[in-house]
């Protein structure tokens, strides 16, 4: 099977930008899914600036049975607003209006997994391994905003480099 991708860019002149975007994954690299079981993680990130979140989607491999995101207000996690049950098709989902994000408020994502194997599955980049990684997309354009991960569910706490 070939395998291809087309890329269309277009610029225009810097006196008419008037706006930009910015985003990216922010991924558990700290997986640890037991043999023959179903298994949940949750990380939890604060913003470092205020921003408006247009879109937000999630990625597991395989063994992902579920993604939800929640709010997080820095302190208590609301309910949750987004769940995808397919990782085949994982939902981008746009907002409109953006979701109104402060710096110290975030969101709690949760990955849940089924271990059918003999053998425990961690983090990696092969389609055998596992991710539970949120995707956004933000506004203002900034390159120093980041949704730092401010608690886990195994306890470990890591900083993404990018957000």
């Amino acid at each position: 099977m070939e395998l291809y991708s087309i890329v269309n860019a277009y610029t225009i002149p810097d006196e008419q930008v008037t706006a930009g975007i910015y985003g990216g994954s922010i991924r558990d690299e700290h997986i640890q899914i037991p043999a023959q079981s179903v298994h949940s993680e949750w990380n939890r990130c604060v913003m470092t600036e205020d921003v408006e979140v247009l879109f937000l989607a999630g990625h597991t491999h395989g063994l992902g049975v579920e993604f939800s995101i929640a709010p997080f207000d820095g302190q208590r996690v609301g309910e949750s607003f987004y769940k995808n049950l397919d990782w085949h098709v994982p939902a981008i989902t746009q907002y409109d209006p953006p979701i109104q994000l402060k710096k110290g408020t975030g969101f709690e994502w949760k990955c849940t997994w089924n271990n059918p194997a003999p053998d425990p599955v961690h983090y990696g980049l092969r389609a055998v391994d596992e991710m539970c990684n949120l995707a956004m997309v933000y506004t203002p354009f900034s390159l120093t905003a980041k949704c730092q991960v401010v608690a886990s569910s195994d306890g470990i706490l890591w900083r993404p480099e990018n957000p």
